[in-house]
């Protein structure tokens, strides 16, 4: 199983670090720790970092992530929370890309070229909205 690694300490902002290979166990114990981690969070800015990434993730893995994203999104607009997400990615046609999905899902989702600029970006709009960091453990 290749294991993901979330960083809880910034909450609302989460920063997770993705294998360089996905799996369906390792995925699926992601999500696990997330729904744990989130249940008491009223907003949500999540920033993935994908720069280790090597491959493209396939069909399975990528219905997965989307029906994961939407339970997520569903959780916090039940509770009138805010959710960002933050995708820091190495190939340039693969931001691009992601951009283009973003304007036309209208999906709250920024991309960069380093995780540190998507951290940034995240710790501001978690400021903005008025979720200031404070850190904890799930």
């Amino acid at each position: 199983m290749n294991r993901f690694d979330i960083d809880w300490s910034r909450a609302p902002v989460v920063v997770v670090r993705l294998p360089a290979r996905l799996d369906e166990p390792g995925l699926r114990a992601f999500f696990d720790e997330m729904e744990q981690g989130v249940h008491d969070l009223d907003a949500l800015f999540v920033v993935m970092d994908a720069t280790a990434l090597d491959e493209r993730p396939d069909a399975v893995m990528r219905r997965l992530a989307a029906e994961h994203q939407q339970a997520l999104a569903a959780h916090f607009s039940a509770r009138d929370g805010t959710v960002g997400e933050f995708i820091a990615v190495r190939s340039r046609p693969v931001r691009l890309a992601l951009t283009a999905i973003s304007w036309l899902t209208a999906h709250d989702r920024q991309v960069f070229a380093t995780v540190d600029e998507a951290i940034a970006a995240a710790l501001q709009r978690a400021e903005q909205a008025g979720g200031a960091p404070g850190g904890r453990t799930p």
